[in-house]
């Protein structure tokens, strides 16, 4: 929404911008030109009119949709835990349009970088808000710079936490990016189940143990173990962001 003011030559105002119930700040256009979701702006030793423009976005899980058609991928084993003779969890991924193969295949077995882990999370988010955001991938130097930056610039990582995208993720790396990726109200608690092996001191221990809450994550075993450590595969990244978009697969024990 737009909005007017007086002003003073030569004096600075200060505008708070305060989001519609239920609703997030998307952006702000000064004078038309994007600063970025903030909540509060100043104009110092005004001249001349400016413009202040205040772009909301609401979420709604009902944006998660299955479209077009499953080709399949020619490396998948379509009986394996991950195929459409099970979860299909490859197959509602890739039609939710948050994974894609890389013109070969899937490579399921693959561990998965932080770069698409990052992307993953980016689309959910988006997606979640209506896609008001169009990803370029020629921005920057990498295919990724799209999403890393579109995930700086709402919340879903901060900068300093990674170095470099191009690593495999671990388990635990990619709970604390997919768990920011839905706002908590979306997150709410179904399971009982809790990872023996995640404390409170450790690093992501508060995302790891949310995803579990909700059903999202439920361990490697009977007792919920969650070795996060360990490489998560393309397949397991598949199986935990279907969870996060369809609440109705999610883990209830």
């Amino acid at each position: 929404s737009a909005g007017g003011a007086s002003y003073r030559e030569g004096r600075d105002k200060t505008f708070t911008v305060t989001p519609d119930e239920g609703c997030i700040i998307f952006d702000v256009l000064v004078d038309g030109v994007s600063v970025g979701p903030v909540s509060e702006y100043e104009f110092e030793d005004i001249q001349k009119r400016h413009t202040i423009e205040a772009v909301f976005a609401k979420g709604d899980m009902a944006n998660f949709k299955l479209t077009g058609e499953y080709a399949g991928y020619p490396d998948l084993d379509e009986g394996k835990w991950y195929g459409t003779e099970h979860e299909g969890v490859i197959r509602n991924a890739t039609l939710l349009g948050i994974v894609e193969g890389d013109g070969t295949g899937f490579r399921p077995e693959d561990g998965i970088k932080l770069s698409e882990v990052v992307k993953m999370a980016a689309v959910v988010w988006n997606t979640y808000y209506g896609s008001p955001y169009s990803f370029d991938r020629t921005e920057g130097t990498h295919w990724y710079d799209t999403y890393v930056n579109f995930s700086f610039k709402y919340g879903v990582i901060k900068a300093g936490d990674f170095a470099d995208f191009e690593r495999n993720a671990t388990r635990a790396e990619m709970a604390y990016i997919f768990a920011r990726a839905l706002p908590e109200s979306e997150l709410a608690a179904t399971s009982t189940i809790i990872p023996p092996d995640v404390t409170e001191t450790d690093e992501y221990a508060a995302e790891i143990r949310t995803l579990y809450a909700a059903g999202v994550l439920c361990g490697n075993d009977e007792t919920g173990t969650f070795t996060g450590e360990r490489e998560v595969t393309r397949a397991e990244a598949a199986a935990i962001i279907t969870r996060m978009a369809r609440p109705s697969v999610r883990i209830a024990e």
